[in-house]
């Protein structure tokens, strides 16, 4: 009977510990972050009318202006224009029925890339 206790006693211990062996792994299942990873970052969403200010067509410089009279930007005479406050560069919004479109300049009137 003794020999009987021992063997359940040892069964019992066996089992409690691969129970416990799966319990720890299944934790780091759930975080799959591990030690020593960067912490991982939100980036705030950018929004670029806050340093603008808005001004008058009259406002704008010669170079812009000019640029403006290409073809790829019509409509230009009824936009929406800012100037940035910290730099010298000009946003021109150009609404249209479907979509608002958007360029760049810098004051010499150089289309700025996005």
């Amino acid at each position: 009977m003794r020999m009987k206790t021992i063997i359940i006693l040892f069964a019992s211990l066996i089992c409690s510990h691969e129970i416990f062996a799966q319990i720890q792994d299944a934790d780091t299942v759930r975080n799959p972050i591990k030690q020593g990873d960067p912490a991982p970052q939100v980036l705030p969403k950018a929004d670029y009318r806050r340093s603008l200010i808005v001004i008058k067509k009259q406002e704008l410089p010669v170079g812009v202006k000019k640029s403006l009279q290409s073809d790829e930007f019509k409509g230009w005479e009824k936009a929406t224009f800012y100037r940035n406050d910290a730099s010298t560069i000009y946003l021109i919004e150009i609404q249209d029925p479907t979509k608002t479109r958007r360029y760049r300049f810098t004051k010499d009137g150089k289309l700025i890339d996005e």
